[in-house]
């Protein structure tokens, strides 16, 4: 496009008028411009690549340190739960059944990954209530959350 514009300038007859020749000069300085600007946004743009590229590394470090201090929490509070359900002497199935309680699922969903009954599920739950002195589900969660949220 700019040896079409300086062609065009070159083919200024000297009889041509001085407008004709102000706005070829004015079609070279907006194209000028055009391309300093697109050359600045361009330079922005790889600044602003680096400048994010460099904060996704700095967000990855601190989510593999968070990740590493987490784990070392959940690795000692699974210890903790894994001793009270020893002093509560559960048998291994009931420990089986309260962790999977612990996470959530619901009495069918263990009776399944078990390949037993839901009515014998629910028995063990009971037997685990009993042991543990606690009236369900949400009173079992409690009693391992209650110290991590005061």
């Amino acid at each position: 496009m700019l040896l079409e514009v300086i062609e065009g300038c070159s083919s200024i007859q000297e009889g041509d008028s001085l407008v004709l020749v102000g706005l070829h000069l004015i079609m070279v300085v907006i194209f000028v411009v055009g391309v300093v600007m697109l050359w600045r946004g361009l330079l922005q743009t790889q600044e602003d690549v680096e400048f994010l590229k460099e904060q996704v590394e700095w967000n990855d470090e601190k989510r593999m340190e968070w990740k590493t201090t987490a784990q070392h929490h959940i690795d000692g509070m699974s210890q903790s739960i894994l001793k009270q359900f020893e002093e509560w002497h559960l048998t291994p199935a009931e420990v089986e059944i309260a962790l999977l309680l612990l996470q959530g699922l619901s009495l069918k969903a263990i009776a399944d990954s078990r390949a037993t009954m839901e009515r014998t599920v629910r028995r063990q739950a009971g037997e685990i209530y009993y042991k543990s002195g606690v009236n369900g589900r949400a009173e079992l969660s409690a009693f391992f959350l209650k110290e991590v949220f005061s």
